[in-house]
């Protein structure tokens, strides 16, 4: 019985220590000299440049290589899902922010569609991958 909370006390601390070191890092990542950074929904942190995007895209990508069949659709949804709420995201802060009202309603239409995708997708997945 001691052992258990021993380890118990142990994994704990173990878990506290990751949680205080990702805060670091992810502090220290939005105060890169190359511009803020910003977290998504998601937890990704994403900088102001197209290498972030380019990163991320190339990490999505990456999750998809050497897939087929029934592992290929679930990546895809997964990560697509993820790709549609940060256009969502965007989008939001489009409609709040943006000067232009062609933007707004760019905003609006990307909103509406892919919130409509999104929600395809998770039924699909619900259904497909129980």
């Amino acid at each position: 019985m001691e052992n258990k909370k021993i380890l118990t006390i142990g994994a704990i601390i173990v878990v506290g220590a990751l949680v205080v070191c990702c805060l670091i890092c992810c502090v220290s990542m939005m105060k890169k000299k190359d511009g803020p950074m910003h977290m998504m929904s998601d937890g990704m942190v994403m900088g102001n440049n197209s290498m972030d995007m380019t990163s991320m895209m190339a990490g999505m990508n990456t999750a998809l290589k050497g897939k087929t069949g029934e592992d290929f659709d679930k990546a895809f949804i997964d990560e697509m899902t993820i790709h549609h709420l940060g256009a969502v995201e965007m989008a939001e802060l489009a409609l709040t922010n943006a000067k232009h009202q062609e933007v707004k309603d760019l905003a609006n239409a990307i909103i509406k569609a892919q919130t409509t995708e999104i929600n395809q997708m998770k039924q699909w997945r619900a259904s497909w991958f129980k």
